[in-house]
């Protein structure tokens, strides 16, 4: 994208630049007609406008002359001419300068007949050759133009073959095996989480599912819900560990074991309840995969009334 805007944005210069050279023919014969002008008025009046008509059409002229050659930022010219563009403009910069040089001198002379017709003269004399050296400076700042569009097109066909060749590898490379092996284990996954329904459903203990990374609960079944004296939706992601005073040694035993996924069975810890209540129980982990998550499947039998007893 960055090649092709800038091939595009050096396309409009072209466009500007050629409308510029175009515009040095018109400005010549402008020139040429303005000198005529000079010769035929009759009134001060018509005379100043006349002046006034060539020395704008000069300074203009001028300007752009060297604008299309060495730049001019103002006039939005680059001036970063080929060399055969270079070389068409020395070949049309005698009749410049003469034109130049008779213009200045009509402007000087416009009360003197004699030296304004030989100066109008000169004109009209050098502004046919400069017409055709333009013709081809025209044609060189166009033919270049030209083939910077074919590049460019070449160029986004190019990028975009490419691009189709990018994604043909991404598809190949990335895509399709990754489809594969989701495809592989999506049963595997599926049968998982059926095992796990099963589970959550039947177990005669309280299950919580705790995501691996966070230590949030994730899921429970029925008897978490009574044991924790709430429904899941009031501890479903909150940290598991909001359950357990940290000052007891074995709590304190229990939370560094699931940090560290160590695998345990009937872990003695003391739980607190919704209502603030202490709930004497046994804990057991694996680690399971679920929904693609690593997660701790935590299993707590409620012992309180074995103890009591």
């Amino acid at each position: 994208q960055i090649v092709l805007q800038w091939s595009l944005a050096s396309q409009q210069a072209d466009a500007h630049v050629i409308n510029v050279a175009g515009r040095q023919r018109m400005l010549s014969q402008k020139i040429a007609k303005s000198g005529y002008r000079l010769i035929g008025v009759g009134t001060t009046e018509a005379r100043r406008d006349a002046q006034e008509e060539l020395r704008d059409a000069l300074a203009l002229f001028k300007r752009s002359h060297a604008g299309l050659q060495h730049g001019d930022s103002e006039l939005g010219l680059p001036g970063a001419n080929s060399l055969q563009v270079g070389n068409l403009f020395l070949s049309v910069e005698p009749d410049y300068q003469a034109i130049v040089a008779a213009a200045t001198t009509v402007l000087a002379t416009s009360d003197r007949a004699g030296e304004l017709y030989q100066a109008v003269h000169r004109l009209s004399a050098h502004e046919a050759s400069f017409l055709l050296g333009m013709d081809a400076v025209v044609s060189g700042y166009d033919s270049e133009a030209r083939q910077r569009v074919a590049r460019t097109r070449w160029l986004a066909l190019g990028f975009g073959l490419l691009t189709l060749l990018a994604l043909a590898f991404i598809a190949r490379r990335i895509i399709a095996p990754a489809a594969a092996h989701l495809h592989r284990d999506m049963p595997r996954d599926e049968g998982r989480e059926a095992d796990m329904e099963k589970l959550f459903s039947a177990s005669p203990a309280a299950l919580f599912l705790v995501d691996a990374t966070s230590l949030a609960i994730e899921r429970c079944n029925l008897k978490a819900e009574v044991l924790m004296g709430c429904s899941r939706d009031e501890f479903v992601g909150k940290p598991l560990s909001g359950y357990f005073d940290i000052r007891l040694e074995a709590n304190r035993v229990f939370l560094l074991k699931i940090r560290t996924g160590d695998i345990f069975d009937e872990l003695r810890v003391l739980l607190v309840d919704d209502r603030r209540n202490a709930v004497d129980a046994l804990a057991s982990m694996r680690q399971v995969t679920y929904s693609g998550l690593r997660c701790y499947l935590i299993s707590f039998t409620d012992i309180t009334n074995l103890k009591a007893s």
